[in-house]
């Protein structure tokens, strides 16, 4: 009785480790879309406890944050899995849906998607810059003009 108990006990034991290992070593090989879009997603999150540090270790945790983000999504960009377009709004300032559009979007889009909208330049008041991956373009597309018609009429077009 005691062997079947010590025999069950190593059993689970080992099982665990044979899946921790492998869990660990057939991660998304370094440099593939998949390791760059895990490592996006990873430096989008927060740990939750940032927001107890000082001041100047959060900007510098969060200035880390973002320059991790920027690397991973060029390289999304670069090995042609997200695209970037510029999108002109004519019926209202871009800087009023740029917002509006991004929650809008992302609740259209798949969790875990990389997707950026903004506007491409302060004094050009027109353009949308929109990284996504192409075939969620047109969703995105779709919801700036459904925004720019409502927005418009608010804005006298």
């Amino acid at each position: 009785m005691r062997k079947r108990i010590a025999l069950a006990i190593v059993a689970v034991v080992v099982i665990g480790v044979g899946a921790y290992l492998v869990s660990v070593f057939s991660g998304p090989k370094r440099g593939s879309v998949e390791w760059h879009k895990r490592e996006y997603l990873e430096a989008r999150k927060s740990s939750g406890l940032d927001y107890w540090l000082p001041r100047r270790w959060r900007e510098a945790y969060w200035d880390r944050k973002q320059e991790a983000r920027s690397v991973h999504l060029a390289a999304l960009i670069e090995l042609g899995y997200v695209e970037r377009r510029s999108v002109t709004v004519s019926k209202c300032p871009s800087v009023v849906i740029e917002n509006r559009v991004y929650r809008k979007s992302r609740s259209a889009l798949p969790p875990g998607e990389p997707f950026h909208v903004y506007v491409r330049d302060e004094d050009d008041t027109n353009h949308l810059e929109v990284r996504v991956a192409p075939n969620y373009f047109p969703i995105v597309e779709r919801t700036i003009r459904e925004l720019e018609a409502y927005e418009g009429k608010w804005w006298g077009h």
